[in-house]
């Protein structure tokens, strides 16, 4: 993964920026196998389970209710590996998404 988890969450906000300004499938799929990537690093999901603002969880929770198979199984795999971290958050919405 990358060295610097700060270039990763901003890695990760600028694959969500892409995909509601080109909501096209292509860039859907791409931007949730990405986010689930980076998402592996404990310093990413730590980050992405208190910051609000990046909008990971909230696009990940959003998105997974696509039509399209695999971007769905791409954001509940994302999901999934940070359920720990969602489960460990502030913030209850992020709480209940991790259960």
């Amino acid at each position: 993964m990358f060295s610097d988890p700060v270039f990763s969450i901003r890695y990760i906000s600028g694959f969500i920026d892409l995909t509601l300004l080109f909501p096209r499938v292509l860039w859907c799929e791409e931007s949730v196998q990405a986010i689930w990537a980076l998402c592996f690093d404990k310093e990413v999901q730590a980050r992405v389970a208190e910051d609000t603002e990046l909008g990971v969880v909230e696009f990940l929770d959003d998105t997974r209710h696509s039509e399209n198979a695999r971007v769905k199984a791409s954001c509940n795999g994302a999901l999934w590996t940070l359920k720990d971290a969602l489960k460990m958050s502030s913030h209850k919405k992020y709480k209940e998404i991790g259960e």
